[in-house]
């Protein structure tokens, strides 16, 4: 269902407003059917952070519990790639997407120390909060996603995507097995990144590597297929009930096969209004 009760801090959009991002409302000219992609507009925000309360107050915490909304303060400095149904003119999909000027505007800061990444040099997007209404969790939603994603990178000139991928558990086990299975199939790389002491995992103890490849989720496994490679241990997330690592895709190494899939070649890029 789309239509949610809860609470939106209008104070905050209309400081989006004021602020006058040059992206905001940028078409992507990227389409598929009904589906088209682009950057939400400040009333289309109020959509996504809509479909984000009720996909991950309701689902992803799997309990029923008061909605309210999932704004936060990282979405004042971010903007969001959606993916919009024109038949109903309703956001299907979203990605946060954040360039900061500052270590402590990062989503990720929450719960890993950044600082040997804020070092490499090089531009840098992180990627946040990605939703999918569940009528529309299909490898057709996904691809657009990552088609938008990929254009606007190139439009913004980034070297670096990061940001944390979740893993529906909280078992500290399940969390160190997982990373075990990061290492032995090679996407692991150095650790750069702590999480910060409140989400840090104790213990080694394994599953079968089989059990853990099905727990990898297919946003992930899509970020793992790019070239991307984990930079850090587990951190438990007890509020969204999940455990995260610090994912991190250089561009330059994004694999040419996965390029060629997802690189839009469409149209200019149209910022309306």
């Amino acid at each position: 269902m789309f239509n949610h009760l809860l609470y939106l801090d209008r104070n905050f959009y209309r400081t989006f407003a004021a602020n006058e991002i040059v992206d905001v409302g940028m078409d992507l000219q990227i389409r598929s059917g009904n589906l088209s992609v682009r950057i939400a507009s400040s009333d289309e925000i109020k959509d996504v952070i809509s479909l984000r309360t009720a996909v991950f107050a309701r689902e992803y915490k799997r309990q029923i519990i008061a909605l309210k909304s999932d704004l936060d303060r990282y979405d004042r400095n971010a903007r969001h790639l959606i993916v919009k149904d024109e038949s109903t003119n309703k956001v299907v999909a979203g990605y946060r997407l954040i360039e900061g000027q500052s270590v402590d505007q990062y989503y990720s800061s929450s719960e890993f120390d950044l600082a040997q990444l804020m070092a490499f040099s090089g531009k840098k997007l992180e990627l946040s909060k990605a939703v999918v209404h569940r009528n529309y969790r299909t490898g057709k939603t996904l691809q657009l996603l990552w088609k938008g994603l990929l254009k606007y990178a190139e439009y913004r000139r980034i070297d670096f995507l990061f940001g944390i991928p979740s893993v529906q558990t909280t078992c500290q086990q399940e969390a160190n097995s997982i990373l075990d299975w990061f290492r032995s199939n090679g996407h692991f790389s150095e650790s750069i990144a702590e999480p910060h002491r409140e989400f840090k995992t104790p213990g080694k103890l394994r599953l079968n590597y089989s059990e853990v490849s099905e727990v990898i989720p297919s946003l992930l496994k899509v970020y793992l297929k790019s070239g991307a490679r984990i930079v850090s241990g587990p951190a438990i997330d007890l509020k969204y009930k999940c455990t995260d690592y610090l994912m991190v895709l250089p561009l330059d190494q994004l694999g040419e096969k996965f390029r060629n899939k997802f690189q839009s070649r469409s149209g200019p890029l149209v910022v309306n209004g």
